[in-house]
């Protein structure tokens, strides 16, 4: 879900400053006008450690149409240049009578030690290849931005410097692996926002992120019968499309591009830049994120 990976990096922008940093956020996801859902968040830097935690849950009518809550943590260490090292990652949800847990250990390199997953059972419909060995290290969802910032934000387009190209990292989830490009616009933005929907606008720096999947795929040897039909087709249309849109493409034609959409500000009092808004197409319409409200906190992120 994109709404998990543009969560990843609103949760773990505050390693952008080498200072210890603490705050906490709320994030408010719109769909189609209605506010659907909401995310509590908190990110801590202390040291050379890094930590943070976040509720996702339903609001509003949407409660009628889905009813649960997923909790995520991460925590790793940082050095003083930023480089991090992934060394936890879990996530448990629990969403109607679906319960989806999963929990990933990384060694002192950042490399995968263990990976202990309870997944519904309509998720494992269709058996996954194993991850190969040059994927096995994180980060993971939640430690990405981390290791996206571990250089000066100019290096990688964060900043009204330089227009510079997309910067690539590999994040494993424990079933597969997804390859983020991040690349930020040039010159800032002076973004308008509803009052009614968040406090804060103003200058910031627009950023996009496009993704590709690299490990994780379905092992069709392994499919037989009715799933194997049923597989095939699904396969089928998914390459008619991309043929579609690749067509499109070369002849110059307009093409939807499958990102996420975030604009960042930076918070002077605290020495960070954090997103204020984010927006991810989707089939059944454009999800709209903002934030809601943040503070600087002092007591220790206890994960759930």
């Amino acid at each position: 879900m994109k709404f998990f990976l543009i969560l990843a990096l609103l949760l773990t922008n505050a390693a952008a400053s080498a200072q210890d940093t603490s705050f906490s956020a709320t994030y408010d996801v719109y769909w189609k006008g209605f506010r659907v859902f909401s995310s509590d968040i908190k990110s801590e830097i202390k040291g050379e450690h890094y930590h943070a935690a976040a509720s996702f849950y339903p609001r509003g009518m949407a409660k009628i149409f889905v009813n649960g809550r997923s909790d995520v943590s991460s925590k790793g260490l940082i050095n003083e240049r930023g480089a991090i090292t992934a060394r936890e990652y879990k996530v448990n949800g629990k969403w109607g009578g679906d319960i989806s847990e999963r929990h990933i250990l990384f060694d002192e390199n950042g490399r995968v030690q263990s990976v202990q997953l309870n997944l519904p059972e309509d998720w494992s419909e269709y058996p996954l290849q194993p991850i190969p060995d040059e994927f096995n290290r994180g980060p993971d969802p939640m430690s990405m931005l981390v290791a996206v910032l571990r250089d000066p934000w100019q290096k990688h387009g964060f900043g009204p410097l330089d227009e510079l190209t997309p910067y690539d990292i590999d994040v494993i989830d424990g079933r597969g692996v997804m390859k983020y490009s991040m690349k930020c616009q040039a010159e800032s933005t002076d973004l308008k926002i509803r009052k009614s929907r968040s406090p804060y606008g103003g200058e910031t720096i627009e950023c996009s992120i496009a993704f590709k999947q690299m490990a994780g795929f379905i092992d069709e040897s392994q499919l037989e019968g009715k799933k194997l039909k049923k597989y095939l087709k699904r396969k089928k249309k998914a390459e008619k499309a991309k043929a579609k849109r690749e067509a499109r493409l070369k002849k110059g034609k307009k093409v939807e591009k499958d990102e996420i959409l975030i604009w960042f500000q930076k918070f002077d009092d605290m020495n960070i830049y954090l997103p204020i808004r984010a927006e991810a197409k989707g089939s059944r319409g454009n999800a709209k994120i903002y934030l809601a409200k943040m503070e600087e906190i002092t007591e220790t992120i206890t994960a759930r």
